[in-house]
This record gives C-alpha cells, structure tokens and sequence, in this order.
C-alpha cells in the first residue's frame, strides 16, 4: 500500500467482472433473481419491472455492477427505510484465493457471507449472487420537490 490508501493498487492487479454479465435465474413469483457479479443495476431493473419488481436498493448510478455494490454494500436513498443491498442478498457464490468456490448464505458459511458483504473484494470474487427483489405496481414515480433551505 502506497500512501496509506488502498486504492492505489500498488501491485496493479484490477479483476474485470463486467463480462460476467449474465443474468441466471429469475422468478417472478417470489422475486429472486441470481445474476453475475457484472450484471448492472440498470439491467437488473429492465429485466424485472415487466414482472412488477424492482431492486430494493438503488445507488446513485445505474452503473453500478450488482457485484461491486455488495462488495461495498452499498445504499440508496430509502436506506433510512430499506438499509442496505446487503440485507436483501439471500445468497452468493464467492471464488476464494485458494481457487475454491464456496456457496454462503445466512445459513450456509454465515460468518464468511456476512465478512464478504461489504469486505471489498478481499475475501475472494463474487461468482454468482441471489437477491430478493421489492414489488412494485408501475414503473412510474412521483416526486414531490421541496426547496432546499
């Protein structure tokens, strides 16, 4: 690490997901779609809002890859209401160090499914995650402006 700052990626190792951008499985009956770790936002929502479902938490951007928001666990603006992606994560496929792949969930390897969401990709590569999605009745939304003071 140079400078104290851990993005710098002194051994200038980057991983691209972004073609792993394939969406897996999805049910609109209970909500749950597993995609690859380089599926965006954005194409998340396109592939489930015909269906009346919506991601619970969205970032700022449509950009974000569903595999870097739980790596950094992200939050939206209803994380007053909703918290944080990673409380809708049901499970996730995760490619250690050591080459393994191990399936985590809140029941199956709990301590490493909870250290990896959130832990920045230092505990291995997201191969695979499964979130539970929030119904919706529209595409359409109402905004009410207020004034900033």
């Amino acid at each position: 690490m140079r400078n104290g700052c851990p993005a710098t990626n002194a051994e200038n190792v980057c991983l691209d997901t972004s073609r792993m951008s394939r969406i897996l499985e999805w049910n609109p009956d209970t909500g749950r779609i597993r995609v690859e770790p380089g599926v965006t936002i954005r194409q998340v929502w396109q592939y489930t809002l015909e269906d009346g479902w919506w991601p619970p938490v969205v970032s700022g951007t449509m950009h974000v890859s569903v595999g870097g928001a739980a790596a950094m666990n992200i939050h939206g603006k209803n994380n007053w209401k909703l918290g944080t992606i990673g409380e809708h994560l049901l499970a996730f496929e995760l490619l250690l160090p050591s080459g393994e792949i191990v399936r985590c969930s809140r029941e199956e390897r709990p301590d490493l499914f909870h250290a990896a969401i959130g832990g920045f990709g230092m505990l291995g590569c997201f191969t695979s995650i499964t979130l539970r999605m929030k119904r919706v009745y529209s595409g359409l939304i109402e905004v009410d402006r207020a004034p900033s003071q």
